[in-house]
């Protein structure tokens, strides 16, 4: 993952006694090329091929809308919700 320089020196990572997770939905400490929380579940060994494609649709729509700064906040808050929702309900429901 990719985080912002400010924030590695924030977070000291020297044994796994000192290891950090670090979840940023809002993008506020990573780049906007950093891996998402979502996209790292489907590193995940056994997770179904199903799974991936029905996300994977999901992602090729509202992944625009998110990164588009052209789009009204508050439709694009609603957007983002909509994702969570059906991602979240996808998850569920492959287990």
């Amino acid at each position: 993952m990719i985080i912002k320089e400010e924030i590695k020196k924030r977070i000291p990572i020297e044994n796994l006694d000192n290891l950090y997770f670090v979840l940023d939905f809002d993008r506020t400490i990573t780049t906007s090329d950093s891996e998402t929380s979502w996209s790292m579940i489907s590193l995940y060994k056994d997770i179904p091929s199903e799974y991936l494609k029905e996300t994977k649709i999901l992602s090729n729509y509202y992944r625009q809308i998110e990164l588009s700064e052209d789009i009204d906040n508050l439709y694009k808050y609603k957007m983002m919700e909509e994702w969570f929702v059906k991602h979240f309900k996808i998850l569920i429901k492959y287990k």
